[in-house]
């Protein structure tokens, strides 16, 4: 039995538009086949040209959807929403260990959807809690997110 030649797999380098003019190429030759146009080849061709048409539809189709993606910039959008989901976790948790008066100011900046905390110039309140303005609290679309 004779080994095929390998250098076929050089398709898989080939852009998406041109996988998607093979995929054409060889839905058109089945269509011609099919109006008469064109007569019926032997099956091993069917076979060779049916696979060449998955094979390269798949690679087109492939090839558009990691357009798409990167043009929607999903996965930024994907890693900005876990590292909200995070911010917030990590603030749920340290609810527990804040002082009366960091939950008192946190409460204020929620209550008044307020993203900074003005205050007197030496910090006021927060200053009573040298914590509070070391732990980085910050409002962050609707919910107040910490920063470790």
């Amino acid at each position: 039995m004779a080994v095929p030649d390998p250098r076929w797999l050089e398709i898989l380098k080939a852009s998406g538009w041109q996988t998607f003019a093979i995929a054409l190429a060889s839905a058109l030759f089945f269509v011609g086949i099919h109006v008469g146009l064109l007569p019926k080849p032997p099956d091993w061709v069917t076979l060779f040209v049916g696979f060449a048409f998955l094979l390269c539809a798949a690679l087109a189709l492939t090839g558009l959807v990691s357009s798409l993606f990167q043009f929607l910039n999903v996965r930024g959008y994907v890693v900005e929403l876990v590292q909200r989901r995070g911010e917030r976790k990590a603030l749920a948790a340290y609810i527990p260990h804040m002082t009366a008066i960091e939950r008192e100011i946190l409460g204020y900046l929620l209550a008044r959807n307020q993203k900074t905390l003005v205050g007197d110039q030496d910090g006021g309140k927060a200053i009573v809690s040298h914590t509070f303005l070391s732990e980085d609290f910050r409002r962050k679309e609707g919910c107040a997110s910490r920063h470790d």
